[in-house]
């Protein structure tokens, strides 16, 4: 596990709210949100991460950790 990854499980746990991972790259959620709509390279990217419960979006940290380093 890197420290990158260790970091960021500290910090949010094993998944992370859109505004938490939307900051971590330097977008709104709204612009994060918009980036997976038109299938940019980072919203696809980020788009993989994603994980669905109930109505909420959320990320899983390890593969947001992999994308940042």
């Amino acid at each position: 596990m890197s420290s990158i990854e260790q970091q960021l499980l500290d910090l949010n746990g094993p998944l992370m709210t859109a505004a938490a991972t939307a900051a971590l790259f330097g977008y709104t959620a709204r612009g994060m949100q918009n980036a997976i709509y038109r299938q940019t390279p980072f919203g696809v990217a980020v788009a993989q991460a994603q994980v669905k419960i109930g109505r909420r979006v959320l990320f899983r940290t390890s593969d947001i950790a992999r994308l940042v380093s």
